[in-house]
């Protein structure tokens, strides 16, 4: 059977509030069963993609699949990320607390088009763990008179490296999206008191007073956090996702339970 016939026997719906659910038509597909020019023009619609009941991708697979997009981020670690709580861990995305919300590649100069994630091991219902993701084309279309104010705006980000990514950057709040010229939110969550005893990350807003800048950031953060913008994402096993880093943010909500099994690999597309 070609590639295009497969194609044919997808199930497609939406997700609410953004991104489209892409579900097997038969057993035994995988998403290297997709065109890679059908998949891009998805994202460029929706800009989430939830694949289901799809075999998963051994390594090698998983990487053929990203490259078929472009060339993949090289971490100290290598090209895959593994998402899982860690005894010891060096960074807090790696204990069962909340990770905030952020755009990956922050800490490095060149950044991911596309996170690609795969979920070996979900979570049961009720356990937390839930990846959020917040359309940000969505929170500045219903911005009104506050938008002109966001676009003078911009944050110093501090954290130190303890894992893959840290240092000290500075940022647009309101900045261009590389690949269509249209505003985007470029932000790191502040105030994440999960993260203070392993790495805490300073957040300020420039030319700001410390009350301010606090004040701003609070406020900030409630409008990312609307239902209208953000979409939160409960892991299946075999749950495949791709989701656009130059437009959306991501981050975690804390689990819920002691006992955490899920497992989740990860490639940044460039």
């Amino acid at each position: 059977m070609t590639a295009t016939a497969k194609h044919d026997l997808l199930n497609l719906s939406p997700l609410q509030p953004f991104g489209m659910l892409v579900y097997a038509g038969r057993a035994g597909m995988t998403v290297l069963d997709i065109p890679a020019r059908v998949i891009t023009g998805w994202l460029e619609r929706h800009g989430l993609l939830l694949f289901r009941g799809y075999d998963l991708l051994a390594d090698d697979e998983y990487v053929e699949f990203g490259e078929r997009f472009g060339s993949l981020l090289q971490w100290e670690f290598g090209k895959i990320l593994e998402l899982k709580v860690q005894p010891r861990p060096a960074n807090h995305i790696f204990t069962a607390g909340r990770v905030e919300l952020h755009w990956d590649g922050a800490f490095v100069d060149t950044k991911p088009h596309y996170n690609v994630f795969q979920c070996l091991k979900g979570c049961a219902a009720g356990a937390g763990g839930q990846t959020l993701f917040v359309d940000t084309q969505k929170a500045l279309a219903t911005a009104g008179a506050e938008l002109a104010g966001w676009r003078n705006i911009s944050i110093e980000y501090a954290m130190e490296k303890k894992a893959h990514y840290g240092g000290t950057i500075r940022s647009p709040l309101i900045a261009k999206n590389p690949y269509n010229g249209r505003e985007v939110i470029r932000y790191i969550e502040a105030f994440n008191e999960d993260s203070d005893e392993l790495n805490p990350m300073q957040v300020r807003v420039e030319n700001f007073s410390s009350e301010a800048s606090d004040r701003f950031l609070r406020e900030f953060t409630a409008r990312l956090y609307r239902d209208d913008v953000m979409y939160r994402h409960a892991w299946q096993d075999g749950d495949f996702l791709i989701a656009d880093n130059a437009c959306l943010l991501h981050g975690r909500s804390r689990f819920n339970t002691a006992d955490v099994t899920r497992h989740i690999k990860r490639i940044n597309i460039l």
